[in-house]
């Protein structure tokens, strides 16, 4: 599979290239009912190329040949692109996102892109599954871990599927909003990312209440 990624990858850029081309040239004429067809085009393209990277990634790290690149970034400017990048998810549920940060963090030394996919795999989760609430990301640090928390005040999760969770194609919880929750990839990536950056990812959650995400990356890298 991760030999495969140039053949997979290609045609779908291809794709998503000339649909947003067509976006333009269209939107230029007004010509609504075109664009909005092109939008689901777009939009779908984009969910399977999302997916085909989650799969390339689970097939190196399974294959051991998982690289990360570890770099010391400043904290203010990383959380506003995580901030501007989930938020439009978050309110397509008409839900409430916040940050709590410490201050005291100014810098991170982690691999910036796998840390980024972590905490929006999460956050897209949450959003996924609540509804009228609010999401918040809490960012701490103790003495060996940063710690990264995405609570949320949706569905909650019940004791049994906790346990399955990160199981890769496991679809959980299809009672959840009445939805089938999708391949489950997401979040065993986000898992085995905490994993390879010295960490792990615990979950807490009351069926009715909520549920609590907590990523924790070691310090120490680099």
């Amino acid at each position: 599979m991760a030999n495969m990624s140039h053949e997979l990858r290609t045609p779908l850029s291809a794709i998503l290239g000339y649909t947003e081309i067509l976006q333009e040239e269209f939107g230029e004429l007004e010509e609504e009912e075109i664009m909005d067809d092109l939008g689901r085009v777009h939009k779908s393209g984009h969910k399977l190329l999302t997916l085909i990277n989650s799969l390339l990634d689970l097939s190196k790290i399974e294959a051991q040949q998982m690289e990360l690149n570890i770099e010391s970034f400043e904290t203010k400017s990383f959380f506003t692109d995580v901030h501007n990048t989930i938020l439009p998810m978050v309110e397509q549920h008409e839900n409430t996102f916040s940050m709590e940060l410490d201050e005291k963090i100014e810098l991170i030394t982690a691999d910036k892109q796998r840390l980024e996919q972590i905490l929006l795999n999460l956050l897209s989760n949450a959003a996924k599954f609540t509804e009228n609430g609010h999401i918040q990301l809490r960012v701490s640090q103790n003495e060996q871990h940063y710690v990264f928390e995405v609570e949320d005040n949706g569905v909650g999760i019940s004791e049994e599927e906790i346990g399955k969770l990160f199981d890769v194609f496991k679809q959980v919880g299809s009672s959840r909003h009445g939805k089938r929750q999708g391949t489950g990839l997401g979040l065993s990536i986000a898992q085995q990312f905490s994993r390879l950056m010295g960490g792990d990812i615990t979950v807490t959650s009351q069926k009715g209440v909520g549920t609590t995400f907590t990523a924790y990356i070691q310090k120490s890298l680099g």
